[in-house]
């Protein structure tokens, strides 16, 4: 089944080339969807150049450790790869295989599209009954441990025993974690609010409207997430894990603030909430982070 459905996108891809007259091919699928690539190299003998994504192997070692061969035809039929991080690049080293033909190229956002407008701010604090001094606390992802919500759901009581005022907002895609999150929102109806599913531009409007980002996603997840360089981008901080490729796109102390990852593979949410805590208190120093 698994050989049929590849052969089938292969010869679209094919018939795509001849249509469209493509130059080049990128893949952005994981590399377990990628073996079409030595398919289209040495069984179709395919001369248009084809770039594949490098994705983090230690989050599946075992994985991809048992298709080692498979891993090795992706790397050496593809053209170029990429990676969003040296962590990224530098996994496949795990499994025996060399990191050499992987070029790390960082993504980036376009800063013009979150430029702040003061508008939105007002309006939403108004829409909200938030006063001007209410911090508001943004998280965005997959609703999973993975992405850290489990750790961000133990936070919130902690942190709004310290500051009663804290409004968090919670966006992300539905997971196994998100009835927990609704649950949550009924007990801190005036604290917390959550959107499942939401689209790209309530995203990008509360990038625009939070004070700060939470991201504590968890050891060996991230290559590097792109809402932290959003709200970077923003001018907002953000408190993130040192996770994967996180500490590639955060300078502690600088342009953010990076938490360690213990020994058994969790944050110290306590001291995850003294960090949160003393930067809402502190609005020069969150400004010149911010900066």
């Amino acid at each position: 089944k698994h050989t049929l459905k590849t052969s089938m996108k292969a010869i679209y891809i094919r018939k795509m080339i001849a249509e469209k007259n493509i130059d080049h091919i990128i893949f952005m699928d994981s590399w377990v969807n990628e073996v079409i690539i030595p398919v289209l190299k040495n069984t179709w003998k395919l001369t248009t150049p084809i770039i594949s994504m490098a994705w983090g192997v230690s989050k599946r070692f075992k994985f991809y450790y048992s298709r080692k061969n498979m891993l090795l035809e992706i790397i050496n039929y593809s053209d170029s790869i990429w990676a969003s991080s040296h962590y990224c690049a530098q996994g496949v080293e795990m499994i025996g295989i060399s990191s050499n033909k992987i070029e790390t190229i960082y993504l980036g956002v376009d800063i013009n599209r979150f430029q702040i407008d003061n508008t939105e701010y007002i309006n939403y604090r108004k829409k909200n009954h938030l006063s001007k001094t209410t911090p508001i606390v943004l998280f965005v992802g997959r609703m999973n441990k993975e992405m850290g919500l489990d750790v961000v759901l133990k936070i919130i009581p902690l942190a709004l025993k310290k500051n009663p005022t804290i409004c968090f907002i919670i966006i992300g895609a539905y997971s196994v974690l998100t009835k927990e999150v609704l649950k949550f929102q009924a007990l801190y109806p005036g604290n917390l609010k959550v959107h499942v599913n939401a689209p790209f531009a309530l995203v990008e409007n509360s990038m625009k409207i939070c004070d700060i980002l939470l991201a504590p996603s968890m050891d060996k997840h991230a290559c590097m997430g792109m809402s932290i360089k959003e709200a970077m981008a923003c001018g907002k901080i953000v408190i993130a894990s040192n996770s994967g490729g996180i500490p590639e796109a955060i300078i502690n102390n600088e342009s953010g603030v990076l938490l360690p990852i213990n020994n058994t593979g969790n944050l110290d949410v306590k001291n995850f909430v003294s960090i949160l805590s003393n930067l809402l208190n502190n609005p020069i120093k969150m400004k010149k982070i911010g900066e």
